[in-house]
Formats: C-alpha cells, structure tokens, sequence
C-alpha cells in the first residue's frame, strides 16, 4: 500500500529514540500487524490540541517519527491523554520507559512506513519558517514539529 500525502498538507514531526536495546519501530509494527493499529507514546512537550484537532479534521493526520539516521511516515486516527490498554502498546514501555518517564499524549497509528528516500523530506517544512525539516531537525533540540508539504508527496511500498 503506498501513501500519497498531497500538497499542503500538516505533518507532525516527532523525534524518538531506541531504548533498552529495542528497536522502537519494530515493535510498534509487531503489534500493529496483530492488532491493526498500536499506540506510540509521546514524552516531554505535546502538541497542541488545536493543532491535532485541526489535523484530523482537514485528513492531514500524518506523524512523521525522526531518529539520527531514519524517518518513518505513519498516519494515525486519534490521540488520547489517557493510557491505552496494556495490550494496545509495546511491552517494552513497561520495562524501560514507565518507571522513570510520563507520557504526554499517545497516538493510535493505523500505518507506519520507513523512508526510503530521504529527498522526498525536502518538500516538508516547518509552518513558521518554512526551513526545511530535515535540517531544522539536526540543529534543534525540540522534541516536535509543525511542519507542511511544499508539494505532493508519495511514499511507496
């Protein structure tokens, strides 16, 4: 199933990381083919409310998951303050994250796909400045961003 983001569209970008020797993305999507969506938690700030409902509302529902070297694409239905079941999430936020951090906000994913080909980030920049994301990413220390799409966008399984 490939993914077509259209032009001007709202991607929020989240950064992540690895924990405990889990590869975060696997076993998001472990769960996901199980289930037919998983909930991904979000730690430190989170994004507004007004910006999530209006995302929802115009179908521009996309999260894009950053780490150092990758970049994953997903679309999610919803977002809740509120813990989903223990069996809607990884079992490793258990072990390695519950005990010592506190989950802002959690999205329930319905596709996650890795990108293959980073050029097709160069059309994504932020709202408020319009510098590219890829770049914004390497030199800010946030944990997210409100970004958009300069142009179509087509992700490809």
């Amino acid at each position: 199933m490939s993914l077509i983001i259209k032009k001007g569209k709202d991607i929020l970008c989240m950064r992540f990381v690895n924990v405990g020797g889990y590869d975060c993305i696997d076993e998001h999507l472990k769960l996901m083919d199980k289930k037919g969506y998983v909930w991904f938690g979000k730690i430190g700030n989170r994004p507004t409310d007004k910006a999530l409902v209006k995302m929802l509302e115009e179908e521009s529902n996309y999260i894009l998951l950053k780490e150092p070297q990758n970049a994953y694409i997903c679309r999610f239905e919803a977002y809740s303050e509120n813990m989903p079941s223990e069996d809607e999430y990884p079992d490793y936020y258990k072990k390695e994250i519950l005990p010592t951090r506190y989950f802002s906000l959690w999205f329930k994913l319905v596709y996650i796909k890795k990108v293959e080909d980073m050029n097709l980030l160069n059309s994504v920049v932020l709202k408020s400045s319009r510098a590219p994301i890829l770049e914004t990413a390497r030199k800010s220390m946030a944990s997210h961003f409100y970004t958009v799409t300069r142009e179509e966008i087509s992700f490809n399984d």
